[in-house]
């Protein structure tokens, strides 16, 4: 995220206000937009989603409604999968070369922001390896910790750009 020095009379709330819309747009403007329209809950729809590949974290930006249960999250959190094409074996992770691993994942709580009167998922997560395409792509809630399987269904996108 950007650093904006503050401005005079400027207050901390302003200033926190104005990095997150920096943010955003920048997720916006230089982002991969998805047009995903898909409700991975029954009172969970996601409309557009943001791919986007800072210098140490990946973005994801979800467009979500705005009648969505934030109580989900306290139980649950967001995996993710990349699974890579052949052609980038060698440029996965050290600790994957010499593996026949093909997929790579994270797991991240998102932060809920409100912007420009659309209502947002930013999921941000560690990037991990310099690939920034994709052969699949999967976003899916699941109970926090442990893996015990996906709650409700699985958004994925084929070839998917950072």
């Amino acid at each position: 995220e950007l650093l904006i020095p503050r401005k005079k009379g400027a207050s901390s709330e302003d200033m926190l206000k104005t990095e997150r819309e920096d943010f955003l747009n920048q997720l916006i403007t230089d982002g991969f937009l998805v047009n995903l329209n898909l409700n991975l809950l029954t009172d969970l729809y996601i409309k557009d989603g943001y791919f986007y590949k800072g210098t140490y974290k990946r973005s994801i930006l979800l467009e979500v409604g705005f009648d969505f249960n934030k109580n989900i999250f306290e139980s649950n959190e967001f995996g993710i999968q990349g699974i890579f094409y052949k052609k980038d074996y060698d440029l996965r992770p050290h600790w994957m070369l010499n593996t026949n691993q093909d997929k790579i994942t994270w797991k991240c709580e998102p932060k809920i922001i409100t912007h420009n009167n659309k209502k947002y998922l930013i999921l941000s997560f560690d990037k991990k390896t310099d690939i920034s395409r994709f052969k699949k792509f999967r976003i899916f809630l699941k109970e926090k910790g442990e893996f015990k399987g996906i709650v409700g269904k699985t958004l994925e996108i084929n070839d998917v750009k950072f």
